[in-house]
């Protein structure tokens, strides 16, 4: 049996790698952010119609102003121009509101909209901006209306709740 030599140079470039990839993720994370989740849409990258995304949000400042954002991942292949979702929102209080959107996923030029990493692209988009919300949870359900009955390929959908700087 042989004794498996652990060489410096192998251990600093491991320390190294783990440095830089723990440094990007700490740069990427934003202080006004207070919710951040995001959900897979299932096998084969299909978000079918009945697959509805429920995500509840705690505000705690009511005093605060709030942007709401809905996450959308997807793969070169998406056909469409826009994502049609719905977005309902149920406050502490109990009043309900449901409004529809079309996701932006192509520019005017026929080009994917947002951060590409190989053959996924990741978008964030503004539907809601400087608005205030109640104090207690949110519950907001987000599905699509697409009426095929899936959109293809999409790989999560998420929602971003995040502080306006005063």
């Amino acid at each position: 049996m042989t004794e498996t030599e652990i060489k410096p140079r192998n251990l600093k470039w491991k320390l190294n790698a783990i440095l830089i990839v723990f440094a990007i993720g700490i740069m990427g994370c934003n202080p006004n952010r207070i919710y951040n989740e995001h959900f897979e849409t299932g096998e084969s990258f299909q978000w079918f119609k009945k697959d509805k995304k429920t995500f509840n949000v705690n505000i705690e400042d009511a005093t605060q102003k709030y942007n709401v954002y809905i996450t959308f991942r997807y793969a070169t292949g998406f056909a469409k121009n826009e994502a049609p979702v719905t977005l309902s929102q149920k406050t502490p209080s109990g009043e309900s509101t449901t409004n529809d959107y079309a996701l932006k996923i192509r520019d005017d030029k026929g080009d994917y909209i947002g951060e590409p990493g190989y053959d996924i692209w990741d978008s964030e988009h503004m539907i809601l901006a400087e608005v205030s919300l109640e104090a207690g949870t949110h519950e907001f359900i987000l599905e699509h209306n697409n009426g095929e009955g899936t959109l293809f390929p999409v790989l999560d959908v998420g929602l971003i709740v995040e502080k306006v700087e005063k």
